[in-house]
Order: C-alpha cells, then structure tokens, then sequence
C-alpha cells in the first residue's frame, strides 16, 4: 500500500512538472515570438518609411524640374 502510494505519487508529481513545464515554455514561446514580431514590425516600419521617404523625394523632385523647365521655357518664350 505504501509503495503503490509512493508510485502513483511520484507518477503524479512527474505528470505535475511536465505540464507546468510545458506551461512555461508556451508562455516563454508566446513572449519571445511577441518580441521577434514586434522587432521585425519595427524594423519593417523603418524600410517602408525610408523608400516611401525616398520615393516622395524623387517625385517631387521631379514635380520641381517640371515646374523650373516649364518656367524656364516661358521665360525664353517671353
């Protein structure tokens, strides 16, 4: 009776940290991927903004030379 307690105790006690260890590694998992995401947002964020920065400079870069060739023309016309 006492080894069939001692059985089923250490049965239990090792069913117990299995699953709390598994309750940890989710949780850790669940935090570490929430960071991953979140660097991976931020450094996404960065290139989008820089080759958005970089094409809005090029367009209106564009938009001023139009604007300084079609003003030069008038002035040479005039």
């Amino acid at each position: 009776m006492i080894r069939l307690r001692s059985v089923v105790m250490t049965r239990l006690r090792s069913i117990v940290i299995i699953s709390l260890s598994s309750i940890v590694m989710t949780r850790l998992s669940s935090v570490v991927m929430i960071r991953l995401r979140s660097a991976v947002m931020i450094r996404l964020s960065t290139i989008v903004m820089t080759s958005l920065r970089s094409v809005v400079m090029i367009i209106l870069r564009s938009i001023v030379m139009t604007g300084l060739t079609s003003a030069a023309q008038s002035v040479v016309k005039v």
